[in-house]
């Protein structure tokens, strides 16, 4: 495995530049900035991201290396990524549960060529390349794929639930529209009732002097009901609730900034914090009083961000994150689900190819033959059998 602080010329002409840590952060910064900002990346693919993340998160068990690729003095991709020890050595992506795609930078109008690069500097003297969450018919995660089986190396890739998007139309009567008869007229009428309460006031907050008190009320909020009994909100926890309120001040500052609120009479009921660039929202956090859950603010608020967003026409996709939960309700919102997976990529090496043949294959394998599941199923039973004779307390 390469030594970080190292410097790699390709044959292509491209040249890989190692560094470790915060130090690398910052000293890439305004070019990675740049780099992701000018393609159509996810809005945490950036250095702003990346530093508030590991400020928080980052372990000293952990090694971050970013690696950087150059041509002739200009930057095309950027990769953060962390060594992967055990029975294979190589390289997996950086994340935890509030990270909710890979983070990479790459110049998407070289992506062909870039992934040959990646491969080749990622996989010298490793065994696999390892990433998640990744949009599978996306073009980085296509590239990479397509690059690695014209080598003949193995690809593994495992399923996600996937990304919940809601195509926003530059008009809010096609807007409205698409989201559905009773979606529509459920959410105006809580909109009617909540307006008979009091003072209703929606706004969208890009920054400025009110952001850390606005941070709070929303933490706050975020804090009550489920969340405070069964959830994780993010006052619980001090590195959570750093990474939040550093990422919302670098994002104030580059313009990606949304925290979209719902007052009743200057009473915070509701609220998402979103990133909000290159076309596209992502919703990272939302909640609402759960006093007033029997009128729906949060649908409120997301019904009145949807028409200021469509009336002012600049973004064209709201994502709303992973369908995991119980009530299914963003579905409801839901254009279409884009699949999210997690991407392995195989060195050529005997043990990378055993260990893709005892694991990843294997289970492919398995899915695709009923015949074999149902002979494993069969040895199973066989097998509970024999030891319930053996154990008399085993069964009913």
């Amino acid at each position: 495995m390469k030594e970080t602080g190292c410097s790699t010329r390709l044959r292509d002409g491209y040249e890989w530049r190692c560094r470790r840590g915060l130090p690398a952060i910052e000293e890439l910064a305004g070019e990675w900035n740049r780099l992701a900002h000018s393609n159509n990346h996810c809005a945490w693919s950036d250095a702003n991201w990346m530093r508030c993340y590991w400020r928080a998160f980052g372990s000293a068990g952990d090694e971050l290396v970013v690696h950087a690729l150059y041509k002739d003095g200009t930057l095309f991709a950027v990769a953060p990524l962390l060594r992967s020890g055990g029975v294979l050595a190589g390289w997996r992506s950086v994340g935890n549960v509030h990270t909710c795609y890979w983070v990479v930078a790459l110049d998407e109008s070289r992506l062909p060529e870039l992934a040959g690069s990646v491969l080749d500097h990622l996989l010298a003297g490793t065994d696999v390349l390892d990433v998640k969450p990744v949009h599978s018919k996306g073009p980085v995660a296509e590239a990479l794929i397509s690059e690695a089986k014209s080598r003949r190396l193995k690809v593994a890739v495992e399923e996600y639930t996937g990304d919940v998007l809601l195509d926003v139309p530059t008009s809010w009567a096609d807007c409205r529209a698409a989201l559905g008869k009773n979606l529509r007229g459920d959410t105006g009428r809580k909109l009617r009732r909540l307006e008979k309460l009091g003072h209703l006031e929606f706004e969208r907050l890009k920054g400025g002097p009110s952001l850390d008190a606005v941070l709070a009320e929303c933490y706050r909020v975020e804090s009550l009901g489920w969340k405070a009994e069964t959830g994780s909100p993010i006052l619980q926890n001090p590195e959570t609730t750093m990474f939040y309120t550093e990422l919302a001040r670098s994002a104030a500052l580059e313009g990606r900034l949304a925290i979209y609120t719902l007052r009743l009479d200057s009473k915070l009921i509701a609220f998402e914090y979103c990133l909000r660039a290159q076309g596209a929202i992502e919703m990272l956090k939302l909640s609402f009083d759960p006093s007033l859950s029997a009128y729906s603010p949060g649908n409120v608020l997301r019904y009145l961000l949807l028409e200021q967003e469509a009336n002012e026409g600049a973004i064209s996709s709201y994502h709303l994150g992973r369908p995991a939960d119980a009530s299914g309700w963003k579905l409801r919102w839901a254009s279409r689900v884009e699949p999210l997976c997690r991407l392995r990529i195989y060195s050529g090496g005997l043990k990378p190819s055993l260990a893709y043949a005892l694991g990843p294959g294997l289970r492919g394998t398995l899915k695709k033959s009923v015949a074999l599941r149902r002979a494993v199923r069969w040895a199973r039973s066989i097998a509970f059998a024999s030891a319930a004779k053996r154990d008399p307390t085993t069964g009913g």
